[in-house]
C-alpha cells in the first residue's frame, strides 16, 4: 500500500481568535500532514502574529500573505498552487478537527486509491453555545468505499467541505473553488469529484464546522438574490459538456432535492428555464417541492414546473405509492374524460330528437297543467281558476 501525503490549505481572514484552536488540532493529529499552508487574506486583526507563532514552533507550518483582501477563492487558489501533497484538506480558520481524522481518512484512501475523496459526518457546533451536532449519516455503519452509482443512490446529505479530504489532482481537474459559486464552491467540487471517482466514507464525527452568523457559508446564503445567483451559476456549470454525463447521478442523489424550490427560481433567474437538462434537474425535486412551485406567483416559475412535471411523467414510476406525478397523470386523464363527456352532451343537445323534445317541453307542461286544473274542477264541482 502506497503511503500518501496530505497538504492542509487554510485560508484566514480576521480569525485570530479562532485560528490557534484550528492549527493546534491539526498539528496534534496522530498522522501529521506533509505541510500546513495558511494563507492570510489581508487580515486587519492580529492574525499574522498568531500564525507566525505557529510557524516558529513547527516547521511544517507555512504562511503565505495577500497584502489586500482578495476573497476566499483567491486564498484557496494561492494555497493549492503552493501545495505538494497527494491530497488536500481545506478547512476554515474558525473550524477544527477531532483526533484521528487524518489517520483514518488517509488509511481508507490508501486502501482505495480510485476514490476521489474521503469524508466523515457533516458535523457542526454552535459558535455561541458550544453545542455539538454530529449530523449522523446512514450511508454505512463501517468505513467503506462507495462507487459513484452507489453513492448517488445512498447519499442522504451533502458531502461536507469541512470534513472532506480530496485528491489534489481531482480538485485541480474540476477547476477548484470557483468565485461565482461562493457558498456552493465546495458542494460543486466535492460532488463532481465523488460522482466521477467514487468516495470513501467514515461513519464518525471527526470535524466540526463553526456555525455563527459571521461564517462565510451563513453570509453567502442569507441574501436571497445572491443565493439565486450562486445557484444559477451552479446550474450553468452542471450542464456544461464536461459535466453533463454526471447529471443522472445528481438527479438520483439528494443534492438537488436538498436545494428545494429555490432551484426552479434560480433557473428562471438565470434564464435557464427552457434548457432540457435544467428542466430534468428541476424534475428531480421532491413532489412536495414541485407542488409548492406550482403555486408560485411567477408565471415563468409555474411554466418551468409544468415542463418539469411533464418531463417526470415520461419516466417510469419509482414505487407503488401514489405520488404527485401519478395524481397529475390521473388529473390529466379525468380532464380528458370530462372533455369527451362535454362533447358528447353537446352532440346530444344539438341532435334533432333532443331539439324537438326541448321545443315541445313547454307545450307538454302547459297541457299537463290544464289537465290538472280540469281534474280538480271535476272532483270539487267548481272552477279551478277564474
Amino acid at each position: 500500500m502506497e503511503v500518501k501525503s496530505l497538504s492542509v490549505v487554510m485560508p484566514n481572514y480576521n480569525h485570530a481568535r479562532f485560528i490557534s484552536m484550528a492549527l493546534t488540532a491539526i498539528l496534534e493529529q496522530s498522522r501529521r500532514p506533509l505541510e500546513v499552508i495558511v494563507i492570510d487574506d489581508g487580515s486587519r486583526d492580529n492574525s499574522i502574529e498568531v500564525i507566525e507563532s505557529f510557524v516558529r514552533r513547527d516547521p511544517i507550518v507555512r504562511l503565505l500573505r495577500h497584502e489586500r483582501n482578495q476573497g476566499l477563492m483567491a486564498a484557496v487558489a494561492t494555497g493549492v498552487g503552493a501545495a505538494r501533497g497527494d491530497y488536500l484538506f481545506i478547512p476554515s480558520a474558525d473550524d477544527f478537527i477531532l483526533p484521528g481524522f487524518f489517520e483514518k481518512a488517509l488509511r481508507l484512501l490508501e486502501a482505495h486509491p480510485q476514490a476521489g475523496l474521503a469524508f466523515a459526518f457533516g458535523s457542526w457546533f454552535d459558535g455561541n453555545t458550544g453545542k455539538v451536532e454530529p449530523s449522523r449519516s446512514k450511508l454505512s455503519s463501517e468505513p467503506c468505499y462507495l462507487a459513484p452509482q452507489q453513492l448517488a443512490t445512498k447519499l442522504e446529505g451533502l458531502i461536507p467541505g469541512h470534513a472532506a479530504i480530496i485528491k489534489r489532482s481531482a480538485f485541480t481537474e474540476v477547476g477548484g473553488y470557483r468565485a461565482e459559486l461562493r457558498g456552493y464552491c465546495d458542494i460543486f467540487v466535492n460532488h463532481v469529484v465523488a460522482f466521477r471517482y467514487g468516495a470513501c466514507f467514515l461513519p464518525e464525527c471527526l470535524s466540526l464546522w463553526r456555525n455563527t452568523p459571521a461564517s462565510f457559508s451563513v453570509q453567502a446564503y442569507s441574501d436571497r438574490i445572491q443565493r439565486l445567483d450562486m445557484l444559477g451559476n451552479f446550474l450553468r456549470l452542471l450542464i456544461m459538456p464536461e459535466y453533463r454525463n454526471l447529471l443522472p447521478l445528481f438527479e438520483q442523489s439528494c443534492v438537488i432535492r436538498l436545494i428545494g424550490p429555490d432551484l426552479a427560481h434560480a433557473a428562471c433567474h438565470a434564464g435557464l428555464d427552457r434548457d432540457p437538462d435544467v428542466i430534468s434537474l428541476v424534475a428531480a425535486l421532491r413532489d412536495e417541492d414541485l407542488a409548492i412551485v406550482a403555486r408560485d406567483d411567477s408565471p415563468a416559475v409555474r411554466e418551468l414546473n409544468r415542463r418539469a412535471i411533464l418531463s417526470k411523467l415520461a419516466r417510469p414510476s419509482s414505487g407503488p405509492e401514489e405520488t404527485l406525478v401519478e395524481l397529475y397523470r390521473k388529473t390529466c386523464d379525468l380532464q380528458s374524460q370530462v372533455r369527451e363527456l362535454r362533447n358528447f352532451v353537446g352532440l346530444i343537445r344539438n341532435s334533432p330528437p333532443f331539439i324537438l323534445r326541448r321545443r315541445l317541453a313547454p307545450k307538454v307542461r302547459s297541457l299537463r297543467n290544464g289537465i290538472g286544473r280540469l281534474s280538480m274542477w271535476l272532483r270539487k264541482g267548481r272552477p279551478a281558476c277564474r
